[in-house]
């Protein structure tokens, strides 16, 4: 019915075996040209192997299961001639076959008349699997969500789970039959990372492609991915792409600078954001011009061969020189609302550049620091405001008419709700609805 993908012969070059894309396994008898149908998979069929004594074939397809079926009840229908071809087995039969321009392309005789073509379904064959090795669902679809590194994938079995990309582990399941679609839309929120990876599941598995003109694009706040607690501040910043590559080459980068400065005396590379102790099943390449310099999974990771590691891997990590595209600053204008419920910041602190990750809160923090002139705070009469004052109570931000959340970027801002390249975007503060604070 459809195009053969895998073929397979035995060891007397007398039975070949064929696959298709529609699942079906058929057994041709090269001699007589007699077919039958032994078994039908549910998926594409890849690769055929046959046993030296021809009496099983296993079968894999594009799923992860592969199964090995008895031949004995097909060697004995292509003998008996059980087949569209069988019931010819007088000499003109195999003549049509190779008449006309000797390579089987001649015309095949028939009952209807000679020079029409008429071909008969093969029998089908009932084959017993007698052996089956049982593989781990396939990933047959993902998402990518916003903040660049959660993953969502769905595989064979119809499970749905959240990838944690920097830990290489599953963060969270999801109940059976829920749509990828219905999950995306649920975990979404309105942030904008750059790429820093692409993803692909050709071989079944979770697989991150790292390029060196990306790879360093995404870039986030350590509280962000999940960090805070002693020796953590809350403006230490995470590079995604970096980070990840120094989990992959850790134990590779450690060695090079022992050799290169002598034991103990070289500072180690240690990523802010450490793999899981048992990471799950996540595949790494890292390409360098675009071929696929280096590939493994994340717990082999180690055994990368040293002339395998790109260089500009290497210029990232041990001298912590790499490029990317995406500007690291954001310029900005923050302006007072038409309301006049606040003032104008005084000439030059109003034009801004600022870390694209830089958050709303901050710059809130910014304009009420700038405004406090005095300020009248509960419990603060000297107008001064302490530093852990919550200005974002009070204070908001607005970008094309829409209230900014505390929580949103600069650079999600720019993308989301600016949408401008051309100029530069412009925050519009005014007094929080409810607040009481008296501003000058």
């Amino acid at each position: 019915k459809d195009a053969a993908w895998a073929l397979e012969v035995d060891a007397d070059w007398n039975t070949l075996y064929s696959g298709g894309r529609d699942g079906t396994v058929y057994a041709t008898d090269l001699r007589s040209w007699a077919s039958v149908l032994l078994a039908t998979e549910e998926a594409p069929v890849v690769r055929l192997a046959a046993n030296k004594r021809g009496t099983q074939l296993w079968c894999a397809t594009t799923r992860s299961d592969v199964r090995c079926f008895s031949l004995g009840e097909v060697k004995r229908a292509l003998q008996a001639g059980e087949s569209h071809a069988a019931a010819a087995a007088d000499a003109q039969g195999p003549a049509a076959l190779a008449s006309g321009d000797g390579y089987g392309g001649g015309r095949r005789a028939s009952s209807e008349g000679e020079g029409d073509l008429k071909i008969r379904q093969p029998a089908a064959v009932e084959s017993k699997v007698v052996s089956l090795i049982e593989g781990a669902p396939a990933v047959q679809a993902y998402a990518v969500l916003s903040d660049k590194w959660h993953v969502l994938t769905k595989d064979t079995a119809q499970r749905v789970v959240l990838w944690d990309l920097l830990r290489c582990c599953v963060s969270q399941s999801f109940e059976p039959g829920r749509s990828l679609e219905e999950i995306e839309k649920e975990l979404h929120v309105d942030r904008s990372v750059p790429s820093w990876f692409t993803v692909d599941t050709r071989s079944g598995d979770l697989t991150i492609c790292l390029d060196e003109k990306s790879a360093f694009a995404g870039m986030l706040y350590a509280e962000d991915v999940g960090l805070r607690g002693v020796g953590v501040g809350h403006e230490a910043s995470v590079n995604l792409g970096w980070n990840a590559l120094a989990n992959l080459f850790e134990q590779w980068v450690n060695q090079h600078r022992r050799a290169e400065h002598g034991k103990g005396t070289a500072a180690r590379v240690t990523p802010i954001v450490k793999i899981s102790v048992a990471p799950e099943t996540v595949t790494v390449t890292v390409s360098e011009a675009g071929r696929v310099s280096a590939r493994s999974t994340v717990d082999c990771s180690n055994s990368i061969p040293e002339h395998k590691v790109p260089h500009w891997v290497a210029e990232a990590l041990l001298a912590h020189r790499y490029y990317t595209r995406e500007k690291a600053k954001v310029p900005f204008f923050v302006v007072p609302g038409p309301e006049g419920s606040l003032s104008a910041l005084v000439d030059g602190s109003n034009r801004l550049e600022a870390l694209r990750i830089l958050k709303m809160k901050q710059v809130v923090r910014y304009v009420g620091q700038k405004l406090s002139l005095p300020l009248a705070v509960a419990g603060h009469a000297s107008g001064e405001a302490p530093s852990d004052f919550a200005w974002e109570e009070h204070i908001e931000l607005l970008c094309n008419e829409r209230i900014l959340a505390p929580e949103m970027d600069l650079y999600s801002a720019r993308q989301l709700v600016w949408r401008n390249a051309a100029e530069d975007m412009v925050l519009v503060y005014r007094r929080k609805g409810g607040s009481r604070q008296q501003f000058p």
